[in-house]
């Protein structure tokens, strides 16, 4: 056998082939990845030198990075055959030591797996028509499966939390379709603007109970058609407002309306609207038509007042057979001409 400078030793002390050893320490002092073994075979109290391991890679800052436990049985060789020299060249399972499940007690050899120490997985099934990869924690609460025989990828985080970030960046997501569903309360915060765009078809949002829509400046709604609709009760409210119609309108109101009004214009350019019972109740109020105003009732038209002030240039009543009826204090009507007339 070939001995280099320095290190020879007598053939009497070469150690040929491999041996068996028991992993007593793996905390090495120079970090280094080396461990240290006892022989069976030998007296369990004699110890190694620190022996170096072999692995299937390893370079600067790089490499495949797996140190044997304390306890775990590991097959040694020496370097020419001298004892002060020893390489660990891969571990071994015994009768003591079960092997990762599931095995493969068929004989298929299906299964490739790397398990920890505290039961950290990643496992490769190779079973046909089941073929999936799995990166599954001790707990067994947190999954990342790669099913290859569904052509899907899950993460499963069971009763914990799962987080996407991307502090400096973008999170983009393209899929045909997409479904998100939350059980309890859900939060949606942008820091600036917040776009949505529906290139086809329609967009329908419901809510069971109540939504609010707040805007600390102004909020819009644009569209060809629009309507606006509620079953029980719709309320407007606002400091001020402003409804413009640039064709025809139509308001239609089948039961009482009520208009409460601290001082209120309103001005029409066609009919006003009509329903069976409507009220307006006004602090100070103006009724302006640019041409001419009608006031019609096929039945009474009742006007009540403390006083009513009618000024006009040409005035005309025409009672057509329903009477017209003022309750008040004092009925002044002031214009160049004035005509009552009754009808028949």
């Amino acid at each position: 056998m070939l001995k280099p400078e320095g290190r020879y030793v007598d053939d009497d002390e070469v150690l040929d082939g491999v041996y068996v050893g028991v992993v007593t320490n793996n905390k090495d002092p120079d970090n280094q990845a080396r461990v240290k073994v006892r022989f069976p075979w030998l007296d369990d109290e004699l110890e190694s030198h620190w022996c170096r391991l072999a692995t299937i890679y390893a370079g600067s800052g790089r490499g495949c990075y797996f140190v044997p436990e304390v306890g775990d049985e590991v097959l040694l060789v020496f370097e020419l055959g001298d004892m002060n020299q020893p390489f660990v060249i891969g571990s071994l399972w015994n009768g003591k030591d079960d092997l990762p499940e599931p095995g493969h007690p068929d004989g298929q050899d299906n299964h490739k797996v790397i398990e920890t120490r505290s039961g950290h997985r990643i496992c490769f099934d190779d079973t046909e028509g089941k073929e999936r990869i799995s990166v599954i924690d001790s707990s067994n609460q947190n999954r990342i499966i790669i099913d290859t025989a569904a052509d899907a990828i899950s993460v499963t985080a069971v009763t914990g939390d799962i987080f996407i970030k991307a502090p400096a960046g973008s999170v983009n997501f393209d899929s045909k379709s997409q479904s998100v569903n939350v059980k309890n309360a859900k939060s949606h915060t942008t820091g600036q603007t917040h776009s949505i765009t529906v290139s086809k078809s329609d967009y329908a949002q419901s809510v069971k109970t109540s939504k609010t829509l707040s805007a600390g400046a102004s909020a819009s709604r644009s569209a060809q058609s629009m309507s606006l609709s509620a079953t029980t009760s719709l309320t407007s409210t606002g400091g001020s407002a402003e409804i413009a119609v640039k064709d025809t309108g139509t308001v239609t109101q089948k039961g009482p309306v009520t208009q409460t009004i601290g001082t209120a214009t309103r001005k029409v350019k066609a009919d006003l609207d009509k329903s069976p019972v409507k009220t307006w109740t006004l602090g100070q109020g103006n009724l302006h038509a640019d041409a001419v105003l009608a006031l019609e009732s096929s039945a009474a038209l009742t006007l009540t007042s403390g006083m009513i002030d009618a000024k006009a240039s040409q005035g005309q009543f025409s009672l057509l057979g329903a009477p017209v009826i003022h309750l008040g204090g004092l009925m002044n009507f002031k214009a160049g001409q004035i005509a009552f007339k009754p009808g028949g």
